[in-house]
Parts: C-alpha cells; sequence; structure tokens
C-alpha cells in the first residue's frame, strides 16, 4: 500500500536489477528495523529530522501518518467507534490533532510562531507513546488477516491506488 507513494508517480526508473535490489534491501531493512523496534518499548523512537540547533522536526512525521490515514481511511476508521476510554483511540486522536497541526502550520507559517513552545517539545515523545498504543493495541486486538484471495493481474490494485495490480504493487513484488 505504501510503497507507491514513496515512489510517487509511476515508480522508479532502475539502471538494472542489482540497483533495483538494492534500493528495495535498504527500504525493507529500514521498515524491518522499525517493526522489530516496535516490539521493544524501550528501543522505540520515531524517526525524526533534526533542525540545526537540535530541535526535532516532528511536524513532518505528524504529516506522514496524515497521509497514512488518507491513503487507507476505512482500515484507520475503527477508531472512531471506541468508547471514550479507549487507550488506542485516544493515542490514534492524539495523532490525528498533530498531523492537523502540523498541516495547519504548514499552510500558515505564522500560526507556527503562535504555536505553544509545549506542544513542540512534547511532540515527539507523545508521537513516541501514541504509536507504542496503536502496535500494542493490534497486537492485542486486531491481528490482520492473511489474504485468502488472489489478486488477478487486471484487478485493481488491493493497495488502493486505483491502478490495474500489474501496473501497481505487482511491478514491486517483482523487483
Amino acid at each position: 500500500v505504501w510503497l507507491p507513494v514513496v515512489w510517487g508517480g509511476d515508480g522508479p526508473v532502475f539502471e538494472d536489477q542489482t540497483e533495483a535490489n538494492e534500493i528495495l534491501g535498504l527500504i525493507m531493512a529500514l521498515y524491518n528495523d522499525i517493526t522489530s523496534r516496535l516490539d521493544d518499548p524501550d528501543t522505540y523512537e520515531p524517526l525524526l529530522d533534526q533542525d540545526i540547533d537540535g530541535t526535532f522536526l516532528w511536524e513532518f512525521w505528524a504529516e506522514g501518518f496524515g497521509k497514512a490515514i488518507a491513503l487507507r481511511p476505512r482500515a484507520w476508521s475503527t477508531f472512531k467507534d471506541r468508547p471514550d476510554d479507549d487507550q488506542a483511540a485516544d493515542a490514534f486522536g492524539m495523532l490525528v490533532a498533530l498531523a492537523t497541526i502540523a498541516r495547519a502550520t504548514d499552510e500558515d507559517p505564522e500560526l507556527y510562531d503562535e504555536l505553544d513552545e509545549q506542544v513542540s517539545y512534547e511532540a515527539p515523545q507523545m508521537i513516541a507513546v501514541c504509536v507504542m498504543e496503536l502496535h500494542q493495541d493490534r497486537l492485542s486486538n486486531h491481528q490482520l488477516k492473511p489474504r485468502t484471495e488472489k489478486v488477478g493481474r487486471n484487478d485493481p490494485c488491493p493497495c488502493g491506488s486505483g491502478k490495474k495490480y500489474k501496473k501497481c504493487c505487482l511491478q514491486a513484488e517483482k523487483l
């Protein structure tokens, strides 16, 4: 689902199969590193850029989270139907709020100046805590079911891109 977004457009053009394997290997190594760190709360930290003064630029992460929600809105909609005291729903709501703040400050830089310094200071830790809560919720309550039906080459891609499977994720799988 997310790989076509990483590529953008029609995807990359590699010089050869070796280059394709190397780049995909690097992406998947990073992905696997992140997922393994999620299993140990003491080692997980979100990957955040830092400004030259050492300030964490959490807004980019939050904007990316907002884009992830837009990729699969039905998958995330389950949090809206949860009780008010559900910790995972609260974590999801906090991340949505941070994504909204990040988008708003990006569109209106003056708003960023008005943003409470405390939010900017606490956002990186809030992101880490919320991500861990969502991960634990997924592991304990909502195990992913393996896909049982085969996707045909000419079927719509299950990633939701709107393209045919053969023109989207099937190409990435072949690399």
